[in-house]
């Protein structure tokens, strides 16, 4: 239950933001509704809550969020948010359940369990598909019946409260299970007089008289469980838990994929792995409500109502593909030529103790391995490489580091990942050739700069890693009078598309349209493997010189963008251009998305 919630609240927060990001209310949040919800957040109290809900402000922005969520529930966000937002209404629905027990609502009881029904016959719970029905016609039948039951289970008859805190009531079945069984099990059960009928028949005749025993000690002692007066989830250090783990969550999931930010809307991706899912897969996961709906009518019709099919006759299981159903499977041969299919199990390390007293097993040395088709550190169930973060080792060399301070403008060499540049464009105008324009003004006014980015190779490992962030269609860039497409962030995810625009920008950065811009400047630029020189001496005629050092066959921006640095500093005092005294490294003003001063200081020593 506790880590359905912590992602059920993760997945609601990355569902607001792509809200906010969406609609106008992300940039000007009413004045006064934020601080009510600031005040709320500081000062949690049901008063403030209640003040809160009767503000029309709000009300105005929970029914555009309801809207939005329900438009996102039928696919506007794509199909991997629409799976997704359907696992947080199941688990909403099994709150609601839990719910229905701690209030002793029956009606709450009821109807939560009739919505659950569907899901048991989908994915074959047969045993509670079967009995679950009949037990909630008993429920809706009681005043017919058994008249005086159902008043019975509404005042608090079908749940148990053992705490003065409001709404802590629990199921019969558990608080027998948390009470009298608890209290009554000796330190090994039954073990060594099960065998004998007397013993046995004394130890069941007493377990009760043992169990009111163990609770009065717990009493004594100031040991009772029914003597709190919070629940446990609002305790301070419990909050702090559990915001801990939702924004650890939210991290691995936007480390993976979220769900609410997929440009590719027409395909389902696992959100681990980011491969997209097999039509069947998609197919099943999507309509899975839909076959568990017929399911359940059809059992209730035939076997409750008309009765035309036995009741105890076997369900029919439904087949449905999921994620799982990618996992690597591996067969290998046994020494008796059996082929013996490998696939993760959760019993398998139990397997492994049970043959370990049987032969000769090291199960240090066993468990040194994955138990799995696949080793788990490279790679997920399905098969697909494992997500690294490369940024957090950045992130540690950081923190032994001081930032220089900015030196003076023509002193400075600014090395730029032109593909950030691009993806964060907005206020797109109408053509490739205006397009270009925009981006050589988002350079800085200085002597030198260097536009390195991406190289994009097929088969490669980071061309498998772009494919699962999702692809778009790939447009052809004639000219610098085609059209800009309105939607950037899918053009953006196409590797053609990306390349045919640095293309461009290179070949339009070399007409003498530019020689002005480019005068007395050195812009190198990168494209694929290559590096271009633009530079203008006369402001008339661009020349244009292929730098043999910057060569490189890497395809990261952030790697290749190490050998401009070191090129930088050697090039010092070298060039015919503005700079001339730059004594150190300290003096290079690297404005990058990470700071790589530690790694030059490395290099150089």
């Amino acid at each position: 239950m506790r880590v359905h919630k912590l992602m059920y609240e993760s997945l609601e927060r990355l569902l607001l933001y792509a809200f906010y990001a969406k609609s106008a209310n992300g940039s000007s949040l009413n004045a006064s509704l934020h601080e009510q919800l600031k005040t709320l957040i500081q000062s949690p109290s049901q008063s403030g809550l209640n003040d809160l809900r009767a503000s029309d402000c709000f009300k105005e922005l929970y029914q555009q969020y309801c809207i939005f969520k329900d438009q996102v529930r039928h696919g506007e966000l794509g199909k991997t948010a629409c799976l997704w937002i359907n696992y947080m209404d199941k688990v909403a629905l099994l709150l609601r359940f839990a719910r229905a027990t701690k209030l002793n609502d029956l009606d709450l009881h009821i109807a939560s369990l009739w919505d659950m029904c569907p899901a048991f016959f989908a994915y074959n719970h047969h045993n509670y598909a079967r009995y679950v029905p009949v037990y909630l016609f008993s429920l809706m039948n009681l005043s017919h019946t058994h008249p005086g039951a159902e008043e019975l289970l509404r005042k608090n008859g079908f749940s148990v409260s053992r705490s003065d805190v409001p709404s802590t009531r629990n199921p019969v079945d558990l608080t027998i299970e948390e009470t009298i069984n608890r209290h009554a099990k000796s330190h090994c059960g039954i073990i060594g007089f099960s065998r004998n009928p007397a013993a046995y028949n004394r130890w069941c005749i007493t377990r009760h008289a043992r169990a009111t025993f163990m609770e009065a000690t717990y009493e004594m002692a100031d040991m009772s469980s029914t003597e709190l007066d919070t629940h446990k989830e609002i305790r301070r250090s419990q909050i702090a838990k559990s915001e801990s783990d939702v924004q650890s969550l939210l991290e691995a999931i936007k480390g993976f994929v979220n769900p609410f930010q997929i440009d590719v809307k027409d395909k389902l991706f696992c959100l681990s792995s980011g491969a997209p899912a097999t039509s069947k897969i998609e197919a099943d996961l999507l309509s899975a409500d839909a076959v568990g709906e017929k399911a359940f009518s059809e059992f209730i019709t035939q076997r409750l109502q008309s009765k035309l099919v036995s009741f105890h006759q076997p369900i029919p299981r439904n087949k449905l593909s999921t994620f799982a159903s990618l996992s690597q499977v591996k067969k290998v041969t046994s020494a008796t030529n059996k082929q013996i299919q490998i696939k993760a199990e959760r019993n398998l390390f139990g397997q492994l103790v049970m043959l370990s007293e049987e032969h000769s097993i090291s199960l240090e040395k066993t468990l040194s391995y994955p138990l799995a088709p696949i080793p788990w550190a490279l790679s997920t169930a399905d098969g697909h490489p494992v997500k690294t973060d490369k940024a957090k080792l950045l992130h540690v060399l950081e923190t032994g580091v001081a930032a220089p301070d900015a030196p003076k403008v023509e002193k400075t060499v600014y090395i730029i990942d032109g593909n950030a540049i691009l993806q964060a464009l907005i206020g797109l105008p109408t053509t490739f050739e205006e397009l270009a324009s925009k981006v050589f003004e988002q350079l800085p006014k200085v002597p030198r700069v260097d536009f390195v980015t991406d190289t994009y190779k097929e088969n490669s490992i980071k061309s498998y890693e772009r494919s699962r962030r999702g692809e778009s269609q790939t447009f052809l860039i004639k000219g610098a009078s085609t059209k800009v497409p309105r939607d950037w962030k899918s053009f953006m995810s196409n590797d053609s598309n990306k390349e045919q625009l640095i293309k461009l920008l290179l070949c339009e950065w070399q007409t003498e349209k530019y020689a002005p811009r480019l005068h007395n400047r050195h812009i190198y630029f990168v494209y694929k493997e290559e590096c271009t020189l633009l530079t203008s001496e006369d402001g008339l005629t661009v020349q244009t010189m292929q730098v043999q050092d910057l060569f490189s066959s890497q395809e990261e921006a952030d790697t290749r963008i190490i050998l401009h640095c070191i090129h930088a500093a050697k090039s010092f005092g070298t060039e015919k251009d503005a700079i001339q005294q730059v004594p150190s490294f300290a003096e290079v003003n690297l404005h990058q998305r990470r700071h790589l001063m530690p790694i030059l200081n490395t290099i150089q020593h």
